[in-house]
């Protein structure tokens, strides 16, 4: 039986880095590229759709600085035994947020089929990220960003299960040898 599965052991906790997918992110530049080239491209017949088609195009043109930018510098997402650090990407000020601080994750449904990892603090948490504004009434405090290379499930199982390994883990002991 392996500490992930529940057996306590009192080996340090091995930290893991999970980096965003730059495959997932390129292939959101692509489309986006793709639908600035179709709105600027294509011939509307009226001027109801050629302001549709200029509109498209503006839209999906924000998205092209974006996940050009998740390509060069993805997200990442590194595990400690202490709790998770959520860097990379549009993040400029990476904070912990500390096993012991959330209840675990879930997946969250989101409108129209889409799913996040989401979770919740215990309690209020003293230098904690502010929740999203709505979030309370969602019943989710925290989304963790898409565009992870496991699937949301996936990605849920394997934070949950490290979180209750470092949670296992007996707490290390203060001061020096002797």
């Amino acid at each position: 039986m392996s500490v992930l599965e529940g057996e306590k052991s009192s080996e340090p906790l091995e930290s893991k880095t999970i980096r965003g997918s730059r495959g997932k992110a390129a292939l959101y530049l692509l489309a986006c590229a793709a639908f600035v080239w179709a709105g600027l491209t294509i011939t509307p017949d009226n001027e109801f759709h050629r302001l549709l088609a200029w509109v498209g195009s503006v839209l999906f043109g924000l998205g092209l600085p974006l996940f050009s930018w998740l390509v060069i510098r993805p997200q990442s997402l590194l595990l400690s035994s202490d709790g998770f650090i959520l860097s990379g990407g549009l993040i400029l000020s990476p904070r912990q947020v500390l096993w012991t601080d959330i209840d675990g994750f879930f997946v969250y449904r989101l409108p129209r089929g889409a799913k996040a990892i989401g979770y919740n603090f215990r309690s209020p948490v003293r230098g904690a990220l502010p929740s999203k504004p709505g979030g309370r009434r969602f019943g989710v405090k925290r989304l963790l960003p898409s565009g992870w290379p496991l699937s949301t499930e996936e990605m849920v199982e394997t934070l949950n299960r490290y979180r209750l390994q470092a949670l296992s883990r007996p707490l290390p002991l203060s001061g020096g040898e002797g």
